[in-house]
């Protein structure tokens, strides 16, 4: 009996947030490509960017916590266009960065969110350098990810379109066991692109709970995600 306990936990169905059309977007949820993320707004210039030496930090390479002089600041701005207003709570980047709004990652840290991360608050604003936020917002970027907690089939793994050398796992599955129901996927290398490092992967019943809780998440199961990724995405 227990190994069959064992085997239904390890093979939970597992589901991806991911946004797959950047052009077609909710209403209050911006691409990532009309997004800025800089210490300073100038008004004159609101898409310039100034970012100190965090910028350079590599989870791949550097400790954790990370050396004084590659630590994320305590505030950031995000710079937003074309948008009146933002009602998003995930926005996913490159390089371990991930932007929540205060009442999801408050639900993630209780379903056992990676606490391997470092936290600014995040300002967010329009063009203008006027709040265009009604909830707190809070970037975070995680210098550790949980890829070794996966399985990887390589034997039913799917090419993803526009990328050499880059796979995407419809099989995707946990290894063990386990009570966390996050989790967040990050690269193999520095200069490696991986379909899952701007998404999160939850399980079924937090699932549930986002969907009750956050503004207009899109959500796919992980045998659904590489046709979503290869076909709605525009290379």
């Amino acid at each position: 009996m227990s190994k069959i306990v064992i085997k239904l936990s390890i093979m939970e169905e597992l589901f991806i947030w991911f946004y797959s059309t950047p052009n077609a977007l909710p209403k209050g949820v911006p691409a990532t490509v009309m997004t800025t993320i800089t210490e300073e707004f100038y008004p004159k210039n609101p898409t310039k960017i100034k970012r100190g030496e965090w910028i350079k930090y590599s989870p791949m390479y550097f400790s954790f916590p990370p050396e004084e002089k590659y630590k994320l600041p305590e505030e950031l701005i995000l710079v937003v266009k074309r948008q009146k207003e933002v009602l998003f709570d995930f926005l996913g980047y490159y390089e371990g960065i991930r932007v929540f709004s205060d009442r999801l990652l408050n639900l993630l840290i209780e379903n056992g969110l990676n606490p391997q991360y470092e936290k600014a608050t995040l300002n967010v604003v329009n063009t203008k350098g006027e709040n265009i936020a009604k909830q707190p917002y809070y970037l975070l970027r995680f210098c550790r990810a949980d890829n070794e907690l996966f399985a990887f089939k390589d034997n039913l793994k799917i090419a993803a379109r526009g990328w050499e050398d880059t796979f995407l796992y419809p099989d995707l599955h946990l290894k063990k066991p386990t009570d966390r129901n996050i989790f967040v996927l990050g690269n193999v290398l520095p200069d490696d692109y991986f379909c899952y490092q701007n998404a999160l992967v939850i399980k079924k019943s937090l699932k549930e709970e986002i969907e009750k809780l956050c503004y207009a998440p899109e959500i796919y199961s992980v045998s659904e995600f590489p046709e979503v990724y290869n076909t709605c995405l525009k290379w």
